[in-house]
C-alpha cells in the first residue's frame, strides 16, 4: 500500500498528498473518482453523495504490508455499511481513500480498483451510529485528512482507531 518513492519517505509521508480521494463506484472498471482537499471536503462530499445516510455496521480489518512479511505489522482499515452501500475509508502514504459500491469485496479486497497485495483479516465488527455526515466531520474536525501521515505517530492504524471508536454504536473501542 504506499506510494512510490523511498520507503524513508513513505514512512514519514513524504508524499503525502493531504486530499481525499473518493472513488464513489469503486465496482466500476472506469468512473470518475475525486481528489479533494481538506478545506473543501464537507461542501464537496454534499454534492457527490446522500450525507444522511446512517452507518448500520463498522469493521476493522487488517492485512499484511507484504506476503513476505516477517513482522507482526500490518495495514488496518475500516469497512462500513450504509442502507445501499459499502465503504472503506483508509489512510496511508498517499492520502485518505474512501471506495463505495453495492458489492462488499469490492472495497474490503481491492484498493483504488486494484486487488490488495495481502489478504484481509477481520479484527472488530460492531453496529455503526451516525451518518456519514457525521463520520465527515469526524475526519474535518480531528484534521485527519490534513494531518501527514507517519508509519509510528500517525498511521493507518491511529486512523483506524479513532474512525471506529467514533462511530460505532455498541460502545466498543480498538487501540493498535
Amino acid at each position: 500500500m504506499g506510494s512510490s518513492g523511498s520507503s524513508e519517505s513513505r514512512s514519514t509521508g513524504g508524499d503525502y498528498s493531504g486530499k481525499l480521494y473518493f472513488d464513489p463506484e469503486a465496482d466500476k472498471d472506469i468512473g470518475t473518482h475525486y481528489y479533494i482537499k481538506d478545506d473543501e471536503l464537507i461542501e464537496k462530499i454534499r454534492g457527490i453523495i446522500d450525507i444522511n445516510e446512517p452507518i448500520l455496521e463498522i469493521r476493522i480489518y487488517k492485512n499484511p504490508l507484504s506476503n513476505a512479511q516477517l513482522t507482526k505489522f500490518y495495514h488496518a482499515f475500516i469497512l462500513f455499511e450504509t442502507k445501499d452501500w459499502w465503504w472503506t475509508i483508509e489512510k496511508n502514504s498517499e492520502g485518505v481513500t474512501v471506495q463505495r459500491c453495492k458489492y462488499i469485496e469490492y472495497v474490503r479486497e481491492k484498493y483504488r480498483r486494484k486487488d490488495r497485495l495481502t489478504s484481509v483479516d477481520l479484527i472488530k465488527k460492531v453496529r455503526g451510529s451516525g451518518t456519514v455526515l457525521d463520520l465527515i466531520r469526524i475526519v474535518y474536525k480531528k484534521d485527519l485528512l490534513g494531518s501527514k501521515y507517519n508509519v509510528l505517530e500517525n498511521n493507518c492504524q491511529t486512523f483506524a482507531s479513532i474512525i471506529f471508536n467514533n462511530c460505532n454504536g455498541d460502545g466498543a473501542s480498538w487501540y493498535p
